[in-house]
């Protein structure tokens, strides 16, 4: 009962809790279309702003869904200054989203540094070793 107690904790704490977010833009009947924002991994503190209106504060996400969007040029910034990435992610960029349009955008995230690869291993070491432990 103790391993699998201690198994649960461990793969929770390596989850991260990056979530899917899913944000209103405005309340206008008008306002049909949608922008999804699906980085190539999770990121650790993001800030999102859209026609520069901070949408996320600092979260942790894996993909973000806006509605509610006027058609038109719709810009966006999408930032995260996490010290497990190599380099801080920074992407604007404008999209033109027609009326009722659902449009994706693949956010290409920095690749992991090596910090993040040793408190990823220690923390399975740790697990193993209290796995065998108890």
């Amino acid at each position: 009962m103790k391993k699998a107690f201690f198994f649960l904790l461990m793969a929770i704490l390596l989850d991260g809790c990056s979530r899917s977010i899913m944000i209103s833009y405005s309340h206008a009947p008008e306002n049909n279309s949608t922008l999804i924002l699906q980085p190539s991994k999770p990121v650790e503190k993001a800030f999102l702003t859209v026609n520069n209106q901070l949408l996320v504060d600092s979260k942790n996400v894996k993909k973000i869904t806006i509605s509610k969007l006027p058609q038109g040029d719709c810009r966006y910034q999408i930032t995260s200054e996490s010290s497990f990435l190599k380099t801080n992610l920074n992407e604007t960029k404008t999209v033109n989203l027609q009326n009722g349009q659902v449009h994706t955008e693949l956010i290409e995230v920095p690749p992991y540094n090596g910090a993040y690869y040793a408190l990823l291993i220690g923390t399975s070491v740790i697990s193993l070793a209290s796995l065998l432990l108890f």
